[in-house]
């Protein structure tokens, strides 16, 4: 199952793609495609998870970086 997700990490307040999937500090696991970053972070998965509030222009660049990895 996680080899479809993609793990996204927080680094001095910016969402880095963890292509190696074993970066330091606290993840969150999702599937690379746009409908699923905007659910979770309607549904609060990026405080609940990664501990922080994601402005909405660093989850639109991490939408771009997402094309970057995809399968």
């Amino acid at each position: 199952m996680r080899a479809a997700l993609t793990r996204v990490i927080a680094r001095d307040g910016r969402l880095e793609v963890d292509i190696a999937k074993r970066a330091p500090g606290r993840g969150a696991w999702m599937h690379a495609r746009a409908t699923c970053i905007e659910a979770f972070a309607r549904r609060g998965g990026f405080v609940r998870a990664l501990r922080c509030v994601i402005p909405k222009s660093e989850r639109a660049v991490l939408r771009a970086r997402f094309s970057e990895v995809q399968v």
